[in-house]
């Protein structure tokens, strides 16, 4: 889907170019705010889906002028990038994958963080580059990563995070992205207080 949608995009954006259409040059200047923010924000563009809510209508727009191109040179054409596209979209969707989610891991942990941490708690959750168990569970809080966007995987970061004022740390117990040596540190100030199927529970004490 993505290669089909990104070659309407090309395709719009020469056909506004080729025309001199004035109304191109907001689409522009849009796109060339959009990579000045994937330079500023890499990974959490990266990360966090609906970080790409800022470049999701200039696609579509685009696109759409893609396709309305082609509908007008030729409508067999067309009609088949349509089909394509709405395949493609089936393919991706929940409809698709529902029972694939229903068993995912994540939102088993995301059920569990729920039950027993209260909604205005803050969590730092101790995976690397995976917020979703966060947003399943409706929960603000922190992944590990890079440093200073997430938490680094070192107790000094853990302590810099102290001015956040967090409360619980979550540790998945299928796989847990930072050494047993600093996390042992860190358990000295924030001892276990729940263990559940899929999750350890820290509390700051």
């Amino acid at each position: 889907m993505g290669k089909t949608v990104s070659g309407l995009v090309g395709i719009g954006l020469l056909v506004g170019i080729i025309k001199k259409d004035k109304r191109i040059i907001p689409l522009i200047l849009w796109m060339g705010g959009v990579f000045v923010y994937w330079y500023l924000v890499p990974n959490g563009n990266l990360t966090h889906q609906y970080y790409a809510d800022v470049y999701i209508p200039l696609v579509v727009i685009l696109a759409a002028i893609g396709l309305t191109w082609i509908w007008d040179k030729n409508k067999l054409i067309a009609l088949l990038i349509i089909l394509v596209l709405i395949y493609n979209g089936y393919k991706v969707s929940s409809y698709y994958y529902q029972r694939q989610i229903e068993s995912d891991l994540d939102i088993k942990i995301a059920e569990e963080i729920k039950q027993e941490i209260p909604e205005d708690k803050k969590i730092i959750y101790l995976n690397k580059g995976n917020s979703v168990p966060l947003s399943l569970s409706h929960r603000q809080g922190w992944m590990l990563g890079e440093w200073p966007t997430d938490v680094a995987v070192h107790i000094w970061s853990f302590m810099e995070m102290r001015h956040y004022q967090f409360d619980y740390i979550v540790e998945p117990k299928h796989k847990k992205d930072i050494s047993d040596d600093e996390f042992n540190i860190i358990k000295q100030n924030y001892p276990l207080v729940k263990e559940l199927e899929y999750i350890r529970i820290y509390k700051y004490q």
